[in-house]
């Protein structure tokens, strides 16, 4: 919904026809010439090779999303899983320190107790 009321926003013009749960379902619609739809590129690219689909790309439109790594709350996190979450949180991390939000001195810490990444900046 914050991409479309951007969009507006920016004073484009649109109609929505059909809200879809799920990106298959948009997939079909646009096969059957019902629109244009949103997902992401790695969903369609086979499709794009073979032809089917093709990207449009929007001049100084940025989309993005937020994921989210779920693991159950009551069951302890592997040591290869645990090393995958400080491999996420440190790929964040260091995209903050490209972009000037956190210092070259600040540290990261992985606590295996807690399953947790620790940032301490240092002064």
């Amino acid at each position: 919904m914050k991409l479309l009321n951007g969009l507006a926003d920016q004073g484009v013009k649109f109609k929505i026809g059909m809200r879809c749960e799920s990106p298959y379902a948009i997939k079909e619609a646009v096969k059957k010439n019902a629109g244009i739809g949103i997902v992401f590129k790695d969903l369609i690219r086979r499709e794009v090779a073979l032809g089917a689909f093709k990207i449009l790309r929007g001049h100084g439109l940025r989309l993005l999303s937020q994921s989210f790594l779920l693991y159950r709350a009551d069951y302890p996190l592997s040591p290869a899983g645990a090393e995958f979450l400080a491999l996420l949180r440190g790929v964040a991390l260091a995209r903050q320190h490209a972009k000037g939000r956190i210092g070259r001195a600040d540290s990261l810490a992985f606590d295996r107790g807690s399953r947790s990444l620790r940032w301490s900046p240092k002064l």
